[in-house]
């Protein structure tokens, strides 16, 4: 029974790993297919055989490593710049009720507005180079990060909060003890989700580029 039990584990850990393995060569063969048949211009839609050259010539000439370099860079700067801001800022805001109602709609009004539509200003305040492409990272990765943060807060039970204070937590102490347990979850999945926005975002440079080079000229 052991080794029968043992085998069923073995296969089933080998069609896990199979199954997306297939799914993918599928969409690969899917691919080189419609290429083959001339459904589309490779010229817009290059085959799977153009797509891998492409990438080994990015490696030889050293431009993948030195773009991959400069792009993680301005991630890192705009996303921890923003975890610095946003969560403080929302763990204060959150925690009083007079703040929350002065600054949520200030927030709520400026955080469905596309960063793109910040590049003009970004250029303007920040010149051209990495800092624009930092401050849109930024914008982008403060606004979830914020709001997720202000909601944890707000979502906090008044009962552990009483309780906690009944029992001499004040200030950092209740901050510390209640309000960061409680609010952890949720700005861990916030800081997961800015992540993947802030990566997403990183080739907003390339757009400021542009836009300085069509404003120049």
């Amino acid at each position: 029974m052991g080794v029968k039990r043992e085998l069923g584990i073995f296969v089933a850990d080998a069609g896990r790993f199979w199954r997306p393995v297939i799914a993918f060569g599928l969409v690969v063969l899917a691919w080189q297919g419609a290429a083959f048949a001339g459904l589309f211009s490779t010229k817009v839609f290059p085959t799977p055989g153009q797509c891998l050259a492409g990438f080994s010539e990015v490696v030889r000439n050293g431009s993948l490593f030195s773009n991959a370099v400069a792009s993680l860079f301005r991630v890192t700067v705009g996303w921890y710049l923003a975890v610095l801001l946003a969560i403080p800022v929302g763990l204060v805001v959150g925690g009083r009720a007079s703040l929350q109602d002065a600054l949520n709609p200030l927030l709520q009004f400026l955080r469905p507005i596309s960063p793109l539509a910040w590049i003009p200003l970004a250029m303007i305040w920040f010149g051209i180079g990495d800092p624009p492409a930092v401050f849109l990272i930024f914008l982008a990765a403060f606004f979830p990060l914020v709001v997720a943060t202000m909601g944890a807060v707000a979502g906090i039970k008044p009962l552990y909060v009483r309780a906690a204070r009944n029992m001499g937590l004040e200030g950092w102490r209740l901050v510390h003890r209640v309000v960061l347990p409680a609010t952890l979850p949720s700005i861990i999945v916030s800081l997961r989700i800015s992540s993947g926005i802030a990566c997403g975002s990183s080739s907003w440079r390339r757009r400021c580029s542009r836009s300085s080079r069509a404003s120049a000229s």
